[in-house]
């Protein structure tokens, strides 16, 4: 997982996300990643996997600012053979 914690308390799951950190560009290379559980996670209790077999599946993303955007390749003409 990155940037993501979580617990149960009660019957309440909490996640722990810092909204300041990135994890670099996302797949689509539109978005920055903040935070992931990379995939489906399963949700422990008390040490052990919760008993309703709860699975927990996070992503959290931001948009490119204009700034962080990369300007599209240059296209060059060849002459034909």
């Amino acid at each position: 997982m990155d940037n993501l914690e979580f617990e149960v308390q009660g019957n309440t799951l909490h996640l722990l996300i810092d909204l300041t950190q990135s994890s670099g560009l996302t797949k689509s290379g539109r978005n920055i990643l903040i935070a992931s559980s990379r995939g489906n996670v399963p949700v422990w209790v008390d040490g052990a996997p919760h008993p309703d077999n709860i699975k927990l599946s996070v992503s959290v993303f931001r948009s490119l600012t204009e700034d962080e955007k990369q300007p599209p390749e240059p296209h060059v003409e060849r002459p034909p053979l």
